[in-house]
């Protein structure tokens, strides 16, 4: 057991300089605790402020890259519209050319073609001449093979007119192609 010699009064500023002491090491230590965490805590935010300035800069440049493709898709998009209305138009379309060099090959080259008319889409007028008799009998099994689905490019054929003048036969044709 020990016993304290030392007045009251001495003993009341010992322990008054121990607990000084004491809190001078609990406020240095909170100090540094609070200086450590907001330390922290300015560290922590400018690092998720300069990802976060990344990350928008990222996400602008998509962005404007995705506009840019935006317009391009719509274009696209709208050209591939338009040529699948023009195919669909060209799909629809009559093909004169093909009719034409059907009915230039129909009857036999000293039958020769005096005049041509287009009446309506798959329609013709078609206006002969030949100076030899026996090709009106081919006119007529040429008509005839029409008429019964035998040519291949023709549904139906008519003659109009016949008439010989001096020696030469004119006829007029209304043919319709298919």
């Amino acid at each position: 057991m020990s016993v304290s010699l030392l007045p009251s009064q001495a003993k009341f500023q010992l322990a008054k300089t121990k607990l000084k002491a004491q809190l001078l090491v609990v406020m240095v230590s909170a100090l540094s605790i609070w200086l450590v965490a907001s330390v922290s805590i300015w560290v922590w935010w400018i690092v998720n402020n300069q990802i976060l300035k990344k990350t928008k800069s990222s996400y602008e440049s998509v962005l404007v890259e995705y506009n840019k493709r935006q317009d391009d898709l719509f274009t696209s998009q709208k050209l591939k519209y338009q040529a699948k209305m023009v195919g669909k138009v060209l799909a629809s379309r009559f093909e004169y050319g093909e009719a034409i060099t059907n009915i230039n090959s129909l009857l036999p080259s000293d039958i020769q073609i005096e005049n041509f008319k287009i009446i309506g889409k798959n329609s013709f007028t078609i206006n002969y001449m030949t100076g030899k008799g026996e090709n009106i009998d081919i006119l007529e099994g040429k008509i005839n093979e029409i008429g019964s689905k035998k040519v291949k490019g023709f549904v139906a054929a008519d003659l109009k007119s016949l008439l010989l003048d001096k020696g030469i036969w004119k006829f007029s044709m209304e043919v319709k192609t298919e």
